[in-house]
């Protein structure tokens, strides 16, 4: 499925991205999604040299309070945009946001609906749903210990 990349005239396929890797499913008008905006950062500037991280904002027919959101943010991990819900006619099972697609180096994929809290939950989540063991930025094995 080729989505438009957030905020530009360039698309991207999400058979292009490659595991290990965290696809956060959101939408601005989504106070949880909203929420869990920083952490998924956090865990993006720590731990994106091991894991990729991609955002696909879902069902904003208004780009722009998704560009923003993620501007006032200060999210630098890329977000794609499916505006008319494309994902929808796919195996997916979106129900509620948000939602989490974690792809395993195999390309098998896992789906997590909720959000998440804290980077530790988010990297947790990572390990368990990807089976890699990610080092933390100090170094330590296991990067939730």
């Amino acid at each position: 499925m080729t989505l438009d990349c957030l905020g530009s005239t360039r698309t991207a396929s999400l058979a292009d991205v490659h595991g290990p890797a965290v696809i956060n499913v959101w939408s601005s008008n989504c106070e949880p999604c909203r929420a869990e905006m920083p952490a998924l950062q956090e865990f993006s500037a720590e731990y994106g040299d091991q894991v990729n991280v991609v955002g696909l904002n879902f069902l904003d027919t208004y780009p722009g309070a998704a560009i923003d959101l993620a501007e006032r943010s200060e999210v630098t991990y890329p977000s794609l945009a499916d505006a008319c819900g494309d994902l929808q006619e796919t195996d997916l099972v979106l129900v509620g946001l948000p939602h989490f697609l974690f792809v395993a180096p195999d390309g098998t994929v896992k789906e997590k609906k909720g959000g998440v809290d804290s980077v530790a939950e988010i990297v947790e989540l990572t390990e368990e749903n990807t089976g890699v063991d990610l080092v933390d930025p100090g170094g330590r094995a296991g990067g939730a210990g």
